[in-house]
């Protein structure tokens, strides 16, 4: 008898393992009707692998089935259906010119024979069906998925901190929902902590390491995985741990989309009971900068949080001991090789003179008058009269949905006078009650976000004990940096024009100096930028003359 090959699969997408089985035994059969022989070492079986192009790599005992086939060890193929082969368009096309090169007869159970005159017609559309099949497929997947998370629970592989647990006894009910894990949480909870103030990825995948914390990333080869810096990131990025799940969120899923050209739409869906770190911990561990997130900005506070007001390139620090100097590399090298529009000279700046200009513009922002005006505003968030508003608008509300039903009622009874100015009547009162329902959700939703005892601490603190904070000898480092980045989140040198002379523009924010002074989120969030000059001279003692010359509100 002639010899035959069989290859069956089924896709990671199916989870019936039974499934090779029965596709071998009908493919043994109808080889046997035909006239065909099929020895065990010519059956070729991929499982748990998809049939897309995607997992062409994958598919082993795919590749050694198109080897035997392409050394001729058999005259025909039988596989149960032509999509076993293939579910990519292209796959199918160099299916089709292998048949007709090889001259090799390929069956399948149901119904393809190339030895048929046109089996090319018929080929082509099995092609064509397997191909939107996958489509429909990853619509419908697409689709429950979404309809899984609207319906409160959970699609992914639980993310470090949390366990999944499922919910419902029958696949088609229920879901999987995450629980915190509180030993892993906590862990979670300890790298915000070390990011919020301020050690660097390094500095944490170190500490984890030393601890002998298991990482979430098993290894590639034997043995356990360790912590890296990037998988810290990973963990610090997620926005679950804000109580917020992103769909099309993850790198994986933005990686596939940059390839293949499409667009993403990200979709948040609210998990507040999986919150582990408060917003303003969240953002401010991942506020983009171009600073040395890995290895932490160095030993000298300003590295990295410095911006060279003519390239707007970061500032590094030059020099050691009691003298260090801020200078922009970029603008060097671009005078080096003579580059178009070059700064004619590349000028160093003394760190002291920073220094001298943010203690200055600090003592100005918080003399006796302002510090009165600030307290006095987060006295008018505390004693705000909230209550009083939120019980108005609730009555009114109340009295127009009254008016509503009565209006709706005239109508109903179809009043021959006046029926249109019932109808705009009817109109107008539905949006005066539309104002007065938004106006009530943000006013309950910011009488929520106010948290009474984090008002009061900041309303206990002394604003100016932040300059021993951020420029006493015994600050650590990383800590300083991660709190200027905050209470100042620019800096720029903006001129030098003449020796000595130094012009920055810095922009503040008032509320964060009292956040971190008194452990809690930042309440007043505006920023003002103020252009400050420093001035001092060749003379030593060094003396030092710094003016503040004027200011500007910019959004929150």
């Amino acid at each position: 008898m002639r010899p035959a090959g069989i290859y069956a699969r089924y896709s990671d997408d199916e989870s019936r393992s039974t499934s090779i089985d029965d596709q071998v035994r009908r493919a043994r059969q109808t080889a046997a009707q035909l006239g065909f022989t099929v020895s065990d070492e010519h059956v070729f079986v991929d499982a748990a692998v998809t049939g897309q192009q995607k997992g062409l790599a994958k598919r082993v005992a795919y590749a050694r089935f198109i080897s035997a086939w392409e050394a001729g060890e058999f005259e025909a193929i039988v596989v149960d259906e032509i999509s076993r082969l293939a579910r990519s368009t292209l796959e199918f096309a160099h299916l089709e010119q292998r048949i007709e090169r090889t001259r090799v007869r390929v069956v399948s159970c149901d119904g393809t024979d190339s030895s048929i005159p046109g089996w090319q017609l018929q080929f082509g559309i099995s092609g064509l069906i397997a191909a939107h099949f996958v489509r429909e497929t990853s619509h419908r997947v697409k689709r429950g998925m979404q309809g899984q998370l609207i319906r409160g629970f959970m699609i992914a592989k639980a993310a470090y901190g949390y366990r999944a647990v499922r919910q419902g006894e029958r696949e088609n009910e229920g879901g999987t929902v995450w629980e915190i894990d509180e030993p892993t949480a906590d862990r979670v909870r300890e790298m915000f902590a070390m990011r919020y103030k301020g050690s660097s990825l390094n500095a944490i995948a170190e500490h984890l390491n030393r601890e002998s914390v298991a990482c979430p990333r098993p290894s590639k080869h034997d043995g356990a995985g360790y912590w890296r810096p990037a998988t810290v990131r990973q963990v610090l990025t997620n926005t679950i741990y804000r109580g917020v799940f992103v769909y099309g969120g993850s790198s994986f899923t933005k990686a596939k989309a940059k390839k293949e050209k499409q667009n993403v739409t990200e979709i948040e869906y609210a998990r507040p009971e999986l919150r582990l770190v408060d917003d303003h911990v969240w953002y401010a561990c991942n506020l983009g900068s171009s600073s040395q997130a890995f290895r932490g900005g160095g030993r000298r506070p300003f590295a990295g949080l410095v911006t060279c007001g003519f390239c707007l390139g970061r500032m590094s620090v030059a020099g050691g001991g009691s003298a260090p100097q801020l200078y922009c590399a970029a603008c060097a090298q671009r005078r080096r090789v003579a580059v178009e529009n070059a700064p004619e000279r590349v000028d160093y700046v003394s760190v002291k003179a920073l220094e001298h200009a943010l203690t200055h513009l600090l003592r100005c922002m918080f003399d006796d008058k302002r510090v009165k005006e600030f307290r006095s505003r987060l006295k008018a968030r505390l004693d705000g009269g909230h209550e009083t508003r939120i019980t108005e608008l609730n009555l009114e509300v109340a009295r127009a949905d009254r008016q509503l039903e009565s209006l709706a009622q005239r109508m109903r009874r179809l009043e021959a006078d006046g029926e249109d100015f019932l109808e705009q009547a009817y109109r107008e009162q539905r949006d005066e009650k539309k104002r007065l329902a938004d106006e009530l959700a943000r006013l309950k939703a910011y009488a929520a976000s106010l948290d009474v005892g984090n008002l009061e601490r900041q309303l206990a603190v002394e604003p100016l004990d932040i300059i021993p904070a951020l420029f006493g000898r015994d600050a650590a480092v990383e800590q300083v940096r991660a709190v200027l980045s905050r209470v100042f989140p620019k800096i720029v040198l903006s001129d030098r024009p003449q020796k000595f002379v130094s012009v920055w523009t810095v922009t503040t924010c008032e509320g964060a100096v009292l956040a971190n002074l008194s452990g809690t989120p930042p309440v007043i969030k505006e920023e003002v930028e103020y252009v400050v000059r420093v001035e001092t001279g060749p003379t030593r003692p060094t003396s030092w003359r710094v003016l503040v010359e004027g200011s500007r509100g910019k959004d929150s």
